[in-house]
């Protein structure tokens, strides 16, 4: 059986076990909640496969506007989105 147009499908209709596929988490932190007047400031990713991680990365980034929040490991000059 396959989903309906505009329907998501389940997991078992995907015909691959979820075990068996290579996939990425990312994780965005932000100045704030909103789009139009937020900047992202770290990115991070987690590579899994079977429940394992394969890889990771991680970076702060400058969003070019103050952010509310502060933290000690921020570096003087991070990178630039």
């Amino acid at each position: 059986m396959t989903a309906a147009h505009g329907v998501q499908g389940t997991l078992d209709e995907l015909g691959t076990p979820l075990a068996e596929v290579t996939f990425v988490v990312v994780d965005l932190e932000t100045t704030g909640g909103s789009p139009s007047e937020s900047a992202i400031t770290e990115i991070g990713a987690v590579k899994v496969r079977g429940g394992a991680e394969l890889g990771d990365f991680g970076t702060l980034v400058d969003p070019g506007a103050r952010s509310r929040r502060s933290s000690p490991r921020s570096p003087a000059s991070p990178p630039r989105w």
